[in-house]
């Protein structure tokens, strides 16, 4: 079980109606979900194994197939990105696979930015075994340089989100809040991070890189997925930019490389 807190505005919003706080709670109960508590301004809900619930868009779009306030959902991908990711051999015996796509046409404002990170910490916690399993990365494309490589390497250094200093990976591992968090995640000797022709795009699964932050200037994101589970990576994929699509975003696809295969 997991205890979420969602917006009430955002989520009526999403749902195209409004609702009181009693027929949000009884709708609530009678979806099987435990509503615990409805104040002013947020529902706190304990979810049963839904990874899609975790998110405020995914249940929305529960709660409007429940309440037939639903047209059908539309699955349709704009096509390809022309992004490609180039996975090096030295992740095999760290953090193996990884799986992305690129959402254009977005209109996000900063509680649909804060919901989305909450999703994507909730997930990656719960379901991605506190990011070990998997863990999610969302970056603005258009600070997104040439050539993706996704590669373990023993040094490094770049900016982390929400930084203004360069920090090397061992300074971030032994003095970054979220250093400290999840250094548990990784091999001390191989350092699994995504990168362009710039630089360190993310230290997976432990921070982004500042240089690509989500703004609500972002009309454009990349979203990678990584994993120890090919599977489980690819059915985060599919459950984040079904969201991704909700809030009016156009799916599109990127091709993983992988020495013997390449996947789309």
């Amino acid at each position: 079980m997991a205890v979420v807190k969602f917006d009430k505005s955002y989520l009526m919003k999403l749902l195209g109606t409004e609702l009181d706080d009693d027929k949000l709670m009884e709708t609530s109960i009678s979806m099987g979900i435990d509503a615990k508590e409805i104040d002013d301004k947020e529902i706190t809900l304990d979810l049963f194994q839904r990874p899609d619930l975790l998110d405020i868009v995914g249940y929305a779009r529960a709660m409007k197939y429940f309440m037939h306030r639903s047209s059908g959902y539309a699955d349709d991908i704009g096509g390809e990105s022309g992004i490609e990711i180039l996975v090096q051999k030295t992740v095999n015996k760290v953090r193996p696979y990884i799986a992305g796509f690129v959402a254009k046409d977005l209109d996000l404002d900063e509680v649909a930015i804060k919901h989305m990170m909450n999703f994507a910490d909730k997930f990656s916690e719960i379901f991605g075994r506190n990011r070990k399993k998997v863990a999610i990365g969302m970056h603005d494309l258009k600070k997104v340089k040439g050539k993706l490589k996704y590669a373990a390497e023993k040094h490094g250094k770049f900016i982390p989100l929400e930084s203004t200093a360069e920090m090397t990976l061992e300074e971030i591992l032994s003095g970054h809040e979220k250093g400290v968090k999840y250094k548990h995640t990784i091999k001390k000797d191989a350092y699994p991070m995504l990168m362009d022709d710039d630089g360190i795009l993310a230290f997976i699964p432990i921070i982004n890189s500042e240089r690509t932050k989500i703004t609500t200037s972002t009309k454009e994101m990349f979203v990678d997925v990584t994993g120890t589970s090919e599977y489980a990576v690819a059915k985060a994929v599919e459950v984040l930019a079904a969201s991704m699509h909700d809030l009016g975003a156009h799916i599109y696809s990127v091709k993983t490389n992988y020495a013997k295969k390449s996947l789309i």
